[in-house]
């Protein structure tokens, strides 16, 4: 089949001015963890408590393959970066020092479609540090019949404070035995304090108008 390359060059500028925020306390609102989307959001908080101040640009470039018999797209890579014109004052702790730095991380996707099987990968790089911050891998079988099987890992590295390093895997199925019964699992493991952070394990009964689960987690 015949394939069709996309190369897809991105610049999104933003600039949000500064307010003082002195007076506005912070109820539920958080960050969010840095992604290929985060390139492109118009606030890098996800609540109302905080609005941050922003004078960026970000220059991204993405690259897709399709298959021009089936519309489908099998692969595609992204890489991304965002750089500041200035300081960025706004935090969730109001007393913390400003954000000087002139640029953002590296930020790179891959993921790929291929029959009944799909991955996705991403890294995070720091330049200032020449270091990799975050990465995460994960692949996906879903096959007929409700076979499902998805594996996955990822870590994250605080240069600043080695207790918040986190480096993880996760198993995760649901298997038919037969027209009736079907197994279902997951283990999520940290590397970090070698030790389960979640178990479980399960088997289910289904006829055509209802079903029985029994379950145990841990």
């Amino acid at each position: 089949n015949q394939t069709t390359q996309t190369l897809e060059p991105r610049l999104f500028y933003l600039h949000v001015p500064f307010e003082d925020h002195t007076n506005i306390p912070l109820f539920d609102t958080g960050e969010y963890d840095f992604t290929f989307a985060q390139l492109f959001r118009e606030n890098r908080f996800n609540g109302i408590d905080r609005i941050a101040d922003s004078d960026q640009l970000t220059v991204a470039l993405s690259s897709r393959f399709i298959n021009n018999a089936t519309g489908q797209e099998f692969l595609s890579m992204s890489i991304g970066q965002i750089f500041y014109n200035q300081d960025r004052k706004i935090n969730l702790n109001l007393n913390t020092p400003s954000a000087t730095q002139s640029q953002s991380d590296i930020v790179s996707e891959i993921s790929s479609h291929w029959n009944n099987w799909s991955s996705r990968a991403s890294i995070q790089w720091n330049p200032d540090l020449n270091k990799t911050d975050k990465g995460s891998a994960q692949v996906n079988y879903q096959g007929k019949g409700n076979k499902i099987f998805n594996i996955g890992y990822r870590f994250r590295r605080d240069f600043a404070d080695a207790s918040n390093n986190l480096e993880q895997t996760d198993v995760a199925f649901s298997w038919p035995l037969s027209n009736q019964y079907s197994v279902l699992g997951k283990r999520n493991y940290s590397i970090t304090e070698h030790r389960d952070i979640e178990t479980l394990f399960g088997i289910e009964y289904e006829s055509c108008c209802w079903a029985m689960r029994i379950v145990a987690q841990r």
